[in-house]
């Protein structure tokens, strides 16, 4: 499988870059990028790393190498809840796949799995007293990338965990415990959002929206 990568030095996307890296079913990882990252993990076999001056104006190079990808993991974003990161880069990546030849021929669906979160707000009239910008703006992108699915042979999906804790195995005591007392409705494991968001990637999942709880539940059936 090749995998279209955005966000992959985020606190949750450098999860799921590195649980990418270790997957057999990803063959390859186009890792778009504004700078070239100082990690090892552009170095790896797996990874073309692209620099990309514009989200909203790819290059022909570009262009050449995710058009044939069969999805994308989506983690790129802001705290702001910024339209054009959220909603407009988005929808222009989905607009360049979804145009090119090899999209036509599609045998099987492309998978576009977006990195949301469970406090976003996709109602632009409800009112929010706790971040109401970026909770919205986080909405707006949430409809676009659910609204993916209209087209036939794509598929786009919206994890959405809530409060994102390290890996279990990384996480001390405190944030442990804390886990433990809020509940998935609540937080996330880092490693359990990665997992899901690669199986998603590889093979769909039931629900367009994943929410947090949905994000533990599906993590512990697929390790089982």
């Amino acid at each position: 499988m090749k995998v279209v990568f955005t966000g992959s030095s985020g606190y949750i996307g450098s999860q799921v870059f590195k649980q990418a890296l270790a997957d057999k079913r990803i063959d390859k990882i186009v890792n778009l990028v504004r700078r070239l990252p100082t990690n090892s993990s552009v170095q790896h076999d797996k990874v073309r790393t692209i620099i990309v001056k514009d989200f909203n104006n790819y290059d022909k190079e570009t262009i050449t190498e995710i058009e044939d990808a069969d999805a994308a993991i989506w983690c790129a974003g802001t705290f702001t809840g910024d339209q054009v990161v959220h909603v407009e880069y988005p929808t222009t990546f989905y607009n360049v796949v979804t145009s090119r030849p090899a999209f036509k021929t599609r045998t099987t669906p492309f998978r576009f799995v977006y990195l949301g979160g469970a406090f976003t707000e996709p109602d632009q009239s409800k009112t929010l007293w706790f971040m109401p910008t970026a909770r919205k703006g986080s909405g707006r992108g949430q409809t676009a990338v659910a609204d993916f699915s209209r087209m036939a042979n794509f598929e786009g999906y919206v994890v959405k965990p809530g409060i994102a804790l390290r890996a279990y195995d990384e996480a001390s005591w405190l944030a442990r415990a804390f886990g433990w007392l809020a509940g998935s409705y609540w937080t996330a494991w880092n490693d359990e959002v990665a997992k899901v968001m690669i199986d998603v990637a590889s093979g769909g999942h039931r629900d367009v929206l994943i929410s947090s709880r949905e994000i533990a539940e599906t993590a512990k059936s697929r390790s089982d």
